[in-house]
């Protein structure tokens, strides 16, 4: 679960344009330098309000956010869970590998030559 206020922390620049006659873009850099946008536009000009249009572009941005957050924090779980499995199929051969080594050290030399030759 992404938690939006942890997010937000996470910012440490914003910046808001409004763009022709009924359009807001908000512009937000993160703490580790990734950038991103959220926009908002009205259907009329004289609707415009350059607080509401901030207000949602930065909702939009904000969102965006939340989505990128979600990947990384499942990107995360799966790859610790697929290193963990890997591990454990590594420690599964290893054993194999050893239990075979310890059967061929008790077979006679010679056996072993007339097998392979």
């Amino acid at each position: 679960m992404v938690n939006i206020e942890d997010v937000k922390k996470k910012i440490c620049f914003e910046r808001y344009e409004k763009l022709g006659e009924k359009t807001t873009i908000c512009f937000i850099q993160m703490d580790n330098g990734f950038e991103i946008t959220g926009f908002s536009c009205c259907l009329e000009k004289e609707d415009y309000n350059n607080n509401i249009g901030e207000l949602n572009a930065y909702n939009d941005a904000l969102s965006k956010l939340c989505m990128c957050e979600a990947y990384c924090k499942l990107e995360k779980d799966f790859t610790e869970n697929s290193s963990d499995e890997m591990l454990k199929k590594l420690n599964e051969l290893i054993r194999k590998n050893n239990n075979l080594i310890n059967i061929l050290c008790t077979v006679p030399p010679n056996i072993i030559y007339k097998t392979i030759t």
